[in-house]
Formats: structure tokens, sequence, C-alpha cells
């Protein structure tokens, strides 16, 4: 049933209730994905009621609901079940406290001093053998999903997460950081960053493609949708543990990046550097330095291009035949078919090997399909599928490290380019030579 015709049978004036809901700052992109959300609890509430708690685990509560549910629970049982969503008030003055202070210009003060610490302190080998004890840690890693999860559309937010994550190891002199705390902290640092480069992309009226400040949290002052903001991007970039099949994995960018490991141990998570973490946070960051005008230094893009991306081998594979069709479609008013259908056609050859993950991506090529002749009927309304989804995420992040151009032509269609050819040539070139001199070079730009 397509959007409008399931909308059809709801009634105006629920519609219009779950507009306001969605409108006051609630987690949902849009009415169709509040009504889904609605369907599964229903659903599972018939057929699983036990399983019913674990779908109200994902959503904050609101005051109301916090409210309601201390009065109705015992205290144990609310602790046990809902610790995640029911320390909002918590975990609002928690961060207030950090909001209070102006932290990233410490941030920037003892950048330097930062640097030369981690150099110095810091591998994954001195880190196990300190710290890590197998009989009482448990190590969490990312679950290996092939693919960047679309909502990483961006990497600034992860680089910003781990300068903040090596300030805390500085400052406390150990070589691992609480998870809620470290969580707390980026999360204000990404926020004050947020606010400048936001100020700076307003004065120059720069359009959505040119902003690096996508993903970044957003400055906002209402209690509920900062709430949601701040656990959003939390859970999305900093580090989010989850349980699967009785197998726990740390979800989130800095994980899928390959940036940072967590341990747990007792009640608490910890998390600390990987040797990849802490060489891309080696690479001195112009934002930090207060450049607006680009995300990341030609040295910061090359090692995501060479060093982070591989890790995920389907992203690898989607980014390398996006910009093989790049370069033979530039200025392609109707490229983004071209893409979706290479992203479709690759995702399905995965599946066909049967390789790691494949059940998961197998529904994928055919809800595209179901959704791209929708649109060739006129009844898709705004629906994007998954390949589309993941296909606009890729393009973001290879406009943000600087490796094609991408604007927004009439009637808001994109149009890509490959930004300067000759430097994606000199990657396999000069980039290892350079990094295995221990960066020895960091200061200088090696790809101009």
């Amino acid at each position: 049933m397509s959007k409008e015709n399931q909308q059809q049978t709801i009634k105006k004036v629920q519609l219009q209730q779950i507009q306001e809901i969605i409108d006051s700052g609630r987690p949902f992109d849009n009415i169709e994905q509040f009504i889904d959300r609605a369907l599964q609890i229903y659903i599972t509430w018939e057929k699983a009621p036990a399983d019913t708690f674990a779908l109200f685990k994902t959503f904050p509560f609101t005051t109301e609901q916090q409210e309601f549910m201390n009065q109705i629970m015992q205290p144990q049982v609310l602790e046990e079940e809902f610790a995640e969503v029911s320390g909002k008030s918590e975990s609002l003055q928690r961060q207030q406290k950090l909001r209070d202070v102006e932290n990233l210009p410490d941030v920037r003060k003892y950048y330097k001093e930062t640097r030369e610490w981690i150099k110095d302190n810091f591998s994954e080998k001195k880190y196990t053998d300190t710290y890590y004890k197998p009989k009482e840690d448990l190590l969490i890693e990312y679950d290996g999903y092939p693919l960047i999860y679309r909502f990483y559309s961006r990497i600034l937010p992860a680089k910003i997460a781990i300068i903040t994550l090596a300030n805390i190891m500085r400052e406390t002199e150990k070589l691992e950081v609480e998870l809620e705390e470290f969580q707390e902290k980026a999360f204000d640092i990404a926020e004050e960053l947020a606010k400048e480069i936001e100020e700076y992309e307003d004065e120059y009226n720069l359009k959505r493609n040119k902003r690096i400040s996508t993903g970044l949290p957003k400055f906002i002052e209402s209690g509920d949708e900062r709430y949601i903001v701040e656990k959003r991007f939390k859970g999305q970039y900093l580090g989010n543990k989850r349980n699967s099949n009785d197998v726990v994995s740390l979800d989130g960018a800095l994980s899928a990046l390959g940036l940072i490991k967590a341990v747990t141990r007792g009640k608490k998570t910890f998390v600390t550097f990987t040797d990849l973490g802490s060489e891309f946070y080696q690479l001195e960051s112009p934002v930090l330095k207060g450049d607006y005008s680009k995300a990341f230094s030609s040295l910061e893009s090359a090692f995501i291009i060479k060093r982070i991306f591989p890790q995920r081998e389907l992203e690898n594979e989607l980014i390398k035949k996006s910009l093989e069709i790049i370069k033979k479609n530039e200025d392609d008013r109707e490229i983004t078919i071209k893409l979706d259908k290479i992203f479709r056609d690759t995702i399905e050859n995965y599946v066909k090997e049967k390789k790691p993950f494949s059940d998961k991506l197998a529904p994928f090529p055919k809800q595209h399909d179901e959704i791209c002749k929708d649109i060739e009927d006129g009844t898709s309304g705004s629906k994007q599928s998954r390949i589309m989804a993941y296909r606009v995420a890729t393009m973001g992040r290879l406009s943000e490290t600087g490796i094609i151009n991408w604007e927004i032509g009439k009637q808001g269609k994109s149009i890509f380019s490959i930004n300067n050819e000759s430097r994606l040539g000199k990657f396999d070139e000069v980039y290892d030579e350079k990094l295995s001199s221990k960066l020895k070079n960091q200061e200088k730009e090696i790809i101009n």
C-alpha cells in the first residue's frame, strides 16, 4: 500500500495529532515512520507481549511518560528495564553543567600537547598489556556490517569525537575513558563547535551541500528536543552497546570506522583508541584550528579513503564503482539514477555470493525496485528506498572528504564531478609511503 493510500484510511484529526507529535521533537522523520512504529508495537503486543518492553527502550520518554512510569512501576523494575530511557532528567542536568562552561577553548589550547601525549603514550599493545584483563573484561567491537550505516552521513563528527577522547586521556593520564563520560564531553564539544561552524556558514550564506556542519548536533534550548538530539548523536556516532542473540557489539560511527573499541568491566563500559584511531587523530584538523572552509585536510581525506573506508568491504566497492560512474557522467542531471542502479546491482551481487550479512542486505534490491515502480506510477510520494538512502550518505561523505564536487542543479537535482582527478591518482603513489614513516611530516600536506 502506498503512503497516500495508507494515510487515506486514517482520520484527518489523527493525522494532525501525529504531525503535532512529530513537530514537538519526537524522533520521527515523517508520518509514515510513526505509523510503522505504531503497527510494530501493537503487533508485538498481540503476538509476543513480553517483547513489547524492548521496543519502548529504543525511544526516550517524554516528561509525562516518565512520570507515569514512575507511578505504576516499582523503582527496581524501572531501573532494570528502562534505565537507558528513564534517566532523561539526570542526563540533561549533566549535559547542562558542561554547556554552562565553554570547554572547546581548552581542547584547542592543549591540542598540540595532547597530540604529543597520545603519540608518546598510546598503542593498542600498551593498552592491552596495561588495562585489559581477559578473565574479567569483555572486549566489544564492531559487528562487521559491510556498509557504513546511512545515518553516519558525515565523518567530521567522528574526528571531533576522537579529538575529545584524546583530550580526556591526556587530562586523566589514562588510556581508557568511561563510555558515558566520553559521550557527554564529546557531545558538548561537538555542540560548541557546531554553533561556531553554523554561524560561519550563515554569514557566508553557504548552500546545504557546502556546509560541513551536517551531522553535528544543533544547539537546541528545548529540553525534550535537545534530549532527543543528544541521544541520537551519542548512539549514532559515539558508541552504543548492543546485545543481539547473546552477542555484544559496539554500534556507532566511531566503531564502524574502526577508530575505537570498548571493554565492559563489571557494570561499566570503557572506550579506547584502536591504532587506526590514534593515527587518524594525529592528523592535524583544520576545523579545530578554526578553518571552516573544508572538513578535512588533504592528508585526512587520503587517510579516510585509503585506510578507513576499505574496512567496510561493500562500502568500499560502492565507492569505487561510484567514482567510475561519476568520472564517465560528469554534469549529468540524471546521474543519481545511474548511481542507484550500480548500488542496487553491487548489493545484489554481494548477496548472491552469500557473504557476511547477506541475509540483512537481501531485501534491499527488491524494495528499491518496488519504490522505483511507484515513482514511475507517480504513487511513491517522498518515499525513499534504503539503497537511495545509502547512496545519499555515501555521496555526502565523498563530498565532505573533497573527493567529488556536489552541486545542486535545477529542480533540486544533484550533479557530481571528480574534484581534481590528479589528486585521486596520487593516493597510491604517496600515501602509504608517507604514513609508514609514522607521520613524520604530518604538519605538511603531502597531497596538493
